[in-house]
């Protein structure tokens, strides 16, 4: 299972959770004391707000503690609201798009684990999602539900996307109960 941070509060440098102490989510990543999975090695995110409406978002394939780069931005990110991902793949392909956390406009989201039964409901969902959102359709469960999710946040005024992604979101709750 994946393993992630979720930070509101005092604006701080994300290597103060990220990298930096023993029980990092870097160290946790390499070694897990309390999972299933030991390791967590099948690409990582970070999603952080500043100055700008929309979110700041780096996601890598690789795994985390491998990245010199990640390293270097958790020392010089400072943020109020960050989110950061270590993810163990749960049978979705290792690609950048399946890596959390994801943004749409000025939303982040992540989850944790796979959503069960989405084998037999996903062409259903992405045929209903709207076209400004194509790169949805390469990607995994929580993608795409973010996509839709974020049609009805207000971002946009309703439109015939706006019942679309309401049939959607029904599909997955009969199917799902959520």
């Amino acid at each position: 299972m994946c393993r992630w941070i979720a930070y509101r509060g005092e604006t701080t440098a994300l290597e103060r959770y990220v990298t930096e102490p023993a029980h990092s989510l870097i160290a946790q990543s390499i070694q897990a004391l309390e999972s299933t999975a030991s390791i967590n090695g099948d690409g990582f995110g970070l999603g952080w707000y500043g100055q700008h409406p929309e979110p700041g978002l780096y996601r890598e394939i690789r795994p985390a503690w491998s990245d010199e780069n990640l390293h270097h931005l958790c020392r010089h990110l400072q943020s109020h609201l960050f989110f950061a991902h270590v993810r163990a793949a749960t049978g979705t392909a290792i690609t950048r798009v399946n890596c959390h956390p994801f943004a749409c406009g000025k939303w982040l989201f992540m989850h944790n684990g796979l959503i069960g039964g989405w084998g037999s409901l996903r062409r259903q969902v992405e045929a209903l999602i709207p076209d400004l959102h194509p790169s949805a359709k390469r990607a995994n469960c929580g993608k795409i539900l973010n996509c839709e999710a974020n049609c009805l946040s207000g971002r946009r005024k309703a439109t015939a996307n706006e019942s679309r992604t309401r049939s959607a979101l029904t599909l997955c709750h009969e199917q799902f109960g959520w």
